[in-house]
Order: C-alpha cells, then sequence, then structure tokens
C-alpha cells in the first residue's frame, strides 16, 4: 500500500505514504473535518537529556520541559480515545523508551488503521533496537543532536526515516551537511526549557532564513512544521496560487498524556481533561478556528 485515503467529516483525505504528502478534497463549500488530521502525543515527561541530565547532554531548549526522572502516560488509556478516529488518521508519537509497552501500543494503533510515526531523540538510536521494529511505523523522525553518535546507515538509509532539525538550535550549515533523504525543520518554541530564549533576530536563526533555499536542493523531501512556516517565511517561496494547495492550516490536536490533557497544539492553547472531553468535542470546539 502506497496511499491511504479516507473521510473526514466533509473532507476527503489521502495520504501518499512514500513522501508523507497529505491531499485534501471537498465539493462541499466550506466543508470542515470533525477529527484533527494529525494527533501529535507526547508519551512520557523522562528524558535521558532533561532536566537533571550532564550539562554536556542535557537539552536546555526542552518545550517538554522533559526530566530524567519523569513520568509515562497509559497507553491503553491513549487507544482507548485515539479509538474514536477515523481509520487513515496519522499519529505523531514522541517516544522516550522502546519499552513492552510502547511497542504495544504502536502495534495497536496500526491495527486499528492508523497511520502512525514516532519521534526519538538521537542520543538514544544506540540504547534501543529500533531498527527491529521499524515495521511498525510509516515515519520514523529521528530529533537530530550534533553532539551524539551518528545515526546509523540502516536508520538513516530507510524509506522511513525523516531527520528533525531546530531552525535557531541547530545550525544550518551543519543541517546541510546530514546525509538524511528526508527533513523535517522546526521552528523555536518559546516556552518549557526555552522560554524567553528564542531571538529571530540572531546570526543563527539569520543564517537559516538566507540559506534555506539550499535544503530544497540538498534532500529529497523537506517539510515544515506551522512555527517553522512563519519563522522562517517560507511563503516567500511559492506564489499564492501554489501556497493554497500545499499550506493546510493547524487542523491538527495535541495529547499530553502523561498530564491526560488534550491541547490544541505543543505550543500550548486551550487544555481540558480526558476525564472532560472527547477528541472530537475538544477539536471541534478549540481548534477549528
Amino acid at each position: 500500500m502506497t496511499t491511504s485515503s479516507y473521510k473526514n467529516g466533509d473532507m476527503s483525505v489521502s495520504i501518499d505514504l512514500t513522501t508523507g504528502t497529505r491531499l485534501i478534497e471537498t465539493s462541499v463549500v466550506n466543508g470542515k473535518p470533525e477529527f484533527p488530521y494529525n494527533v501529535d502525543i507526547r508519551t512520557s515527561t523522562e528524558c535521558s537529556f532533561g532536566a537533571g541530565a550532564k550539562a554536556s547532554v542535557a537539552c536546555s531548549f526542552c518545550h517538554e520541559s522533559a526530566r530524567v526522572d519523569g513520568l509515562e502516560c497509559d497507553c491503553n488509556e491513549l487507544l482507548d480515545i485515539l479509538i474514536q478516529l477515523p481509520k487513515g488518521s496519522e499519529i505523531a508519537v514522541g517516544v522516550n523508551r522502546l519499552t513492552s509497552p510502547m511497542i504495544e501500543f504502536l502495534v495497536g494503533l496500526r491495527v486499528l488503521g492508523f497511520i502512525a510515526s514516532v519521534t526519538v531523540n538521537q542520543g538514544h538510536l544506540g540504547r534501543d533496537r529500533w531498527i527491529d521494529n521499524l515495521e511498525l511505523v510509516y515515519g520514523f523522525g529521528v530529533s537530530y543532536r550534533k553532539w551524539a553518535k551518528p545515526i546509523p546507515p540502516e536508520i538513516l538509509n530507510h524509506s522511513n526515516t525523516v531527520v528533525h532539525v531546530i531552525a535557531g538550535i541547530d545550525a544550518v550549515d551543519d543541517v546541510l551537511q546530514l546525509k538524511a533523504k528526508k527533513v523535517l525543520v522546526l521552528g523555536e518554541k518559546d516556552f518549557g526549557f526555552n522560554s524567553g530564549k528564542v531571538n529571530t533576530k540572531s546570526e543563527l536563526h539569520k543564517n537559516w532564513y538566507r540559506n534555506l533555499y539550499k535544503l530544497f536542493d540538498t534532500f529529497e523531501v523537506v517539510s515544515f512544521d506551522n512555527l517553522a512556516l512563519e519563522q522562517l517565511n517560507v511563503r516567500r517561496f511559492y506564489k499564492d496560487s501554489v501556497w493554497k494547495t500545499l499550506y493546510q492550516g493547524e487542523k491538527s490536536l495535541y495529547i499530553d498524556g502523561p498530564a491526560r490533557v488534550f491541547r490544541r497544539s505543543s505550543r500550548g492553547g486551550p487544555e481540558e481533561s480526558f476525564d472532560r472531553t472527547t477528541i472530537k468535542e475538544f477539536f471541534t470546539k478549540h481548534c477549528l478556528e
């Protein structure tokens, strides 16, 4: 299967599983989805590179304020919540450790018919045997860390692998040296441990802005989160008519598993407890603006 298609409210959604490109069509004027196109899930507040780690490896910019003594979520509870979504929905899972419960969770997502991806810190690749479990996901994101051991070739060259970089934290010149095929550029978030530290006028940010075009010539696939689109003004590279076919807005939803809450996005916004609402109710109320 190279394409996944499903119906979401008034919208017909198809996803190219090779490139990750999502196409949304509708014949309904001002049509709306009933559910988020993508659900981003935080499964743990624990990370060996979080608060309490050695300064040489600690991610001082972590917007999730992870700690070495953080908490894990209840993966079975998450599956009970996610079953409300239509088959074919995209689920992005932030993973700390490849434990048995996490493997069972990823198997559950596949059984439910979801298009699941995971994101793992590059520094953890030597600890967990992800190469034996890549078939569980359609996308394998590696959060780039310059100080970490190189990404193993069998992972770097895998068709599902996407290297995640942060504009403003990682240097664009370092990113351009990566031997990856696919890259996801993330904006620099101004909260968590990085609260008050973002300076989009810094030389690091300016270099990203000036040299962004080089990424399109270097990698087979280049994608952006909504914050990076804004901070780097990616729209300047496209005519309005083309941009309208590419940009799909922020019709997504964030789940903080350990805190048991829904949020509009990982950047914050309104939040409600699992006990007070459902995915559909929260999305309709807070995410369709």
